[in-house]
């Protein structure tokens, strides 16, 4: 489960979501910090209540994160 705020791992699940995701997390808030640890993943800062419905319905699932992105210690 994502926290209310602060870092998220968002997880496209399909090529398409992975289009959408930038647009819409930014679109709804959320500040790019890092790639995420898996292909097409980031790693963002934002409000969750803003950022997990709309991502979802792109297809993008969100979840916590305690890495600041891909090649960063935990």
């Amino acid at each position: 489960m994502p926290p209310a705020r602060g870092l998220m791992l968002l997880v496209p699940l399909t090529a398409t979501a992975r289009l959408s995701l930038v647009p819409t997390a930014v679109a709804h808030g959320g500040r790019l910090v890092a790639a995420g640890p898996w292909a097409g993943s980031l790693v963002v800062q934002g409000e969750s209540d803003r950022l997990a419905g709309p991502l979802l319905k792109n297809g993008v699932i969100t979840l916590a994160s305690d890495a600041r992105g891909c090649g960063t210690p935990a």
